[in-house]
């Protein structure tokens, strides 16, 4: 999946913009508090065209079902225990609780399912843009009428719909991918 004209993937560990220098939206890590933590902290360090901050703030996090359970213990436990060297267990207070919205998509499974993503969501440019196109509008056409003998006695309606949309790439910066 490129994200750009030039073959740019959306993802990637070497955009450059300006004089941005190098960065990567990819974080190479399993879904953890620790590597939650830095992963956030790689995206509010993004810069722009002219090297400055973006004031990149992750509010989302998105993942499929299979980490769906570790990601709600992650954002929503208040308390969170651990283990030492010498098993006497520690119990601290959770500082991812509250921090990200999760959202759980039943999309992201196979070859995708231990990846995660976070994402920027407060922008008006966001990193997958939908266009819908405006000169032809959502139309829907039933070919069947209510009273025919086709939907009276098969409870069968044929219909149809037409629009047009555009799918593209907006700001990379807005979008992180965990590994897993």
């Amino acid at each position: 999946m490129t994200g750009d004209d030039n073959g740019q993937l959306l993802f990637d560990t070497d955009h450059q913009v300006g004089e941005s220098r190098l960065q990567s939206n990819v974080y190479n890590g399993a879904l953890s508090t620790n590597s939650l933590q830095a992963a956030i902290a790689q995206m509010m360090q993004f810069k722009d065209d002219r090297g400055r901050p973006m004031g990149i703030m992750p509010d989302t996090l998105l993942v499929g079902p299979k980490l769906q359970w570790l990601a709600m213990e992650l954002l929503e436990s208040p308390i969170v225990v651990q283990a030492n060297t010498a098993n006497n267990f520690t119990p601290y207070r959770n500082v991812l609780q509250g921090k990200l919205r999760l959202i759980v998509s039943p999309y992201i499974t196979g070859a995708h399912e231990n990846k995660w993503f976070l994402l920027d969501t407060s922008r008006a440019v966001r990193a997958v843009v939908l266009q819908e196109q405006r000169d032809v509008p959502l139309e829907f056409a039933a070919l069947d009428k209510p009273d025919s003998e086709q939907v009276f006695m098969r409870d069968k309606v044929f219909y149809g719909a037409r629009a047009r949309y555009g799918v593209g790439y907006g700001l990379w910066q807005t979008a992180l991918m965990g590994t897993g």
